[in-house]
């Protein structure tokens, strides 16, 4: 009887220190490093795909991306610290720290008065951690044959690969799949929409991509455009991604900074310098703030560089033209970090910025 109750107390008390081992908290140290992802609700938009990065060195960074409205993150960086359950982050902009309750792999948003929040947009306030070496692995197979970038969409099933050196490819689960070289791309500035013309031979394709985000209605994974694809009539709308980042250069940009400094409207003659780039071509095109520009462009890895850059020649005021110019013609390397393009010099110095026309 006694070894009975000897067995049952040793099996109590190892559940009861495996339940303690499983409860567990992460310590400073072992959350240092991670990211964690999520959709939370938005008062005017389809949904907030929000980020946080905690870093080793105690300091964090979130963005934010309005889906709906663009594809341009909103960033915010602070301090972070644990208080028992609980991640702080702190941001000196604010009076008091958001806070997220730890739950294994995942951190769920509190309300401000630091409790979950209730009802059913709760499962929306939960953080996933997220991993970023495994995220694209599927589109392996696809990059390998080329393909640049991804678009699907769900009722009825459809697929768009677009590979800019040669063609793009629209299925649909009923059979018809559709080919064509790859037409001038075209810039609609009132919807923001990039957009593809072609003529096949069953009919007319358009493809209209919008740099607003979007969230797949069945999977709910957040991509970075909304595609729209019209084919003899017929409307299908579902998201996309670049899926070869060489790629994301094929857009339109405008000039944000220039020599750290950023640009001042009234300084321009006429607009906002800006490029575009087709990279298939090796060419760019656009405007230094009163001339229009074209030239060739190199690419490989992360380098680049301009060469035999022409302008039209009407007169400027100011001095943002050479300035523009000058800087392009010392561009060695480059950088895209979400919406927002870098052009360095050969020392990594941030020559100047551009963000995605919208």
């Amino acid at each position: 009887m006694e070894r009975a109750i000897y067995v049952w107390l040793a099996v109590t008390l190892s559940v009861l220190v495996m339940g303690c081992i499983d409860e567990q908290q992460p310590t400073q140290s072992e959350l240092g490093g991670a990211s964690y992802t999520g959709v939370i609700p938005c008062a005017d938009c389809e949904g907030i795909a929000y980020k946080l990065m905690l870093k080793e060195d105690s300091r964090f960074e979130t963005t934010s991306v309005y889906i709906g409205k663009s594809n341009r993150p909103f960033t915010e960086r602070g301090t972070w610290s644990l208080q028992g359950d609980s991640l702080l982050l702190l941001n000196k902009s604010e009076e008091h720290p958001r806070k997220f309750k730890i739950k294994n792999d995942q951190l769920i948003m509190l309300n401000q008065q630091g409790n979950e929040v209730s009802g059913s947009l709760s499962r929306m306030y939960v953080l996933n951690e997220s991993d970023s070496a495994n995220a694209d692995i599927r589109w392996k197979d696809r990059r390998k044959r080329g393909i640049d970038f991804r678009a699907a969409g769900n009722e009825p099933s459809w697929s768009l690969d677009i590979d800019f050196d040669k063609m793009m490819t629209f299925k649909t689960l009923n059979g018809d799949s559709i080919s064509t070289p790859i037409p001038e791309m075209s810039q609609d500035t009132a919807s923001k929409a990039r957009i593809w013309n072609a003529e096949v031979e069953s009919g007319s394709l358009k493809v209209e991509l919008y740099p607003t985000g979007c969230v797949d209605d069945m999977s709910g994974e957040v991509f970075n455009y909304y595609a729209n694809v019209s084919y003899n009539g017929q409307q299908y709308s579902g998201c996309g991604n670049f899926i070869n980042a060489t790629y994301k250069l094929n857009d339109f940009w405008q000039l944000h900074t220039l020599n750290q400094s950023e640009i001042d409207t009234g300084e321009v003659t006429r607009q906002v310098p800006a490029l575009q780039f087709d990279i298939a071509k090796d060419k760019v095109y656009g405007n230094t703030g009163c001339n229009q520009l074209n030239g060739n462009v190199a690419i490989a890895d992360s380098s680049l560089s301009f060469s035999k850059i022409i302008t039209t020649k009407m007169a400027c005021q100011g001095n943002v033209e050479p300035r523009f110019l000058k800087a392009m013609k010392i561009v060695s390397e480059y950088e895209i970090s979400d919406a927002e393009l870098l052009l360095l010099s050969s020392t990594g110095d941030t020559l100047m910025t551009f963000r995605r026309a919208e």
